[in-house]
């Protein structure tokens, strides 16, 4: 993740005029389309294995547990769907 954001940075910092073309540009890229999902799953799979040992800390009851960690899973893959399509389709 720090990569992606030094990589951020210098298109930032090199640019002399940000435009809508210009970020248009940079995020229909191939290497940062690829980067972006990198980076998306490994935010998402740091929130997935966070949020897994929360519950299995905090939540005493399977049944809830379960249930927690389902709809955590849930939640976290349609992150990744979309994040996923809106980040092919630019």
């Amino acid at each position: 993740m720090l990569l992606y954001i030094v990589y951020i940075s210098i298109f930032i910092i090199s640019s002399n005029n940000l435009s809508y073309d210009r970020w248009y540009d940079f995020f229909s890229k191939n290497t940062t389309k690829i980067f972006s999902i990198m980076v998306l799953l490994s935010a998402l799979s740091h929130a997935w294995i966070g949020m897994r040992h929360i519950l299995e800390d905090y939540i005493t009851l399977p049944i809830l547990r379960q249930l927690g960690v389902w709809i955590t899973g849930s939640i976290l893959f349609i992150y990744l769907f979309f994040g996923m399509i809106i980040i092919w389709s630019v």
